[in-house]
C-alpha cells in the first residue's frame, strides 16, 4: 500500500516542478508559491516511506541520497555544453530610433556567439539603450546601418483639461505586419482606457511624477489602438511610440549567415518589445496645450 500512495506523489511531484520552470516567466509572483505549497504536499504522501526506510538503516537515505546528487552533478558537469541537440540560446534583434536617426544592433545576452558576432563587432559596448527599446538596463549593443523604415504612428484625436487632469484621446499604429506597440509617456498618468474601456484595479504609475507610464500591447488590429489617458500636467505631453515587426530588415550590402546547428533563438523578455530577430522602430510624439 506505502508503494502505492508514493507512485502518484513521486510522479505528480516531478511533473510539478518541470512545469514550475518551463512557465516561471507567464506565472505571477503569487502564483509561483501555491504551486510549490501543492508539490510541498504530494511530497507529504512519501513520509511513511522514509519512515519505513528509517527503521532499518538510517544512514541509508542520506548517504544514498548525497552519492546520487553527487553523482548526478559531475555526470551533468562532465556532460555540460553546447551541440546540435543542446543548442545555445541567443537573441539578436534591430532598434531604430526615428528621432535621432540612429539605430543598433541589440541583445539581452552578455557576450555574442559565434553566430551573433556578426553583428557585434569590436564596437560593441554594454550599456543603457533606453532610447531605442525604453528599457534602462543595460544591453549589449553595436552600431548598425540606417535603414528606411516605416515608424510608428500616434495621432491626437481630442483633448480636455478639467480640475488639473488632462484627457487626451489618442490612436496608436504601427505599420503593416507589426505584431506589438509600446507606448510610454513620461506625465504623470493618473487615468487609462483602451479602445474605451477603463483599465481597472491597476496601478498605472509608480513613484515620483518622473516615473515612466508604459502600455505594451500584442497583435494590434490593423487600424491600431484608441488609447485614453489622463495626466496630471496641463502643459505640452509627450508620448514615445514603438513597434516590433518579426524579422530582420533587409540592409543593403548585409547578408545575414543562418544559425549554425548548435545554436537557437530565444526572447529575452517574452513579454516585451525584445524579441529575437524582430525590428524595432521607435518614434516620439509631444502635444501641446492646444492640441494638434
Amino acid at each position: 500500500m506505502l508503494l502505492i500512495t508514493g507512485i502518484p506523489a513521486a510522479f505528480l511531484a516531478a511533473s510539478g516542478v518541470y512545469g514550475i520552470t518551463m512557465t516561471r516567466e507567464l506565472l505571477l509572483p503569487y502564483v509561483a508559491p501555491m504551486f510549490a505549497a501543492g508539490i510541498v504536499l504530494m511530497l507529504g504522501l512519501l513520509i511513511p516511506h522514509i519512515d519505513l526506510v528509517g527503521q532499518v538503516r538510517r544512514w541509508i537515505l542520506p548517504v544514498a541520497a548525497a552519492l546520487l546528487a553527487l553523482g548526478m552533478l559531475l555526470a551533468g558537469g562532465l556532460r555540460a555544453g553546447f551541440d546540435a541537440k543542446h543548442p545555445r540560446p541567443d537573441t539578436v534583434l534591430y532598434a531604430l530610433n526615428l528621432d535621432t536617426g540612429q539605430a543598433i544592433w541589440e541583445s539581452p545576452d552578455n557576450e555574442p556567439d559565434a553566430w551573433s558576432s556578426q553583428f557585434f563587432g569590436a564596437h560593441s559596448d554594454k550599456s543603457s539603450v533606453v532610447e531605442y527599446l525604453g528599457d534602462p538596463d543595460p544591453r549589449l549593443h553595436s552600431p548598425a546601418p540606417t535603414a528606411i523604415l516605416p515608424g510608428p504612428k500616434v495621432r491626437l484625436l481630442n483633448t480636455s483639461t478639467a480640475n488639473g487632469v488632462r484627457t487626451l484621446r489618442m490612436q496608436a499604429s504601427g505599420p503593416a505586419g507589426a505584431n506589438f506597440i509600446m507606448v510610454q509617456a513620461g506625465s504623470e498618468v493618473v487615468g487609462v482606457a483602451i479602445d474605451g474601456k477603463p483599465v481597472p484595479n491597476q496601478p498605472v504609475q509608480k513613484g515620483s511624477g518622473s516615473s515612466i507610464w508604459t502600455l505594451n500591447f500584442w497583435n494590434p488590429p490593423k487600424r491600431g489602438i484608441d488609447l485614453t489617458l489622463d495626466v496630471a500636467v496641463s502643459g505640452p505631453v509627450r508620448v514615445t511610440a514603438r513597434v516590433a515587426t518579426p524579422g530582420l530588415p533587409a540592409l543593403p550590402g548585409t547578408v545575414y549567415r543562418d544559425r549554425p546547428s548548435d545554436t537557437m533563438p530565444i526572447s529575452g523578455d517574452p513579454s516585451g518589445i525584445e524579441q529575437d530577430a524582430s525590428t524595432v522602430v521607435s518614434k516620439s510624439f509631444t502635444f501641446p496645450t492646444s492640441g494638434g
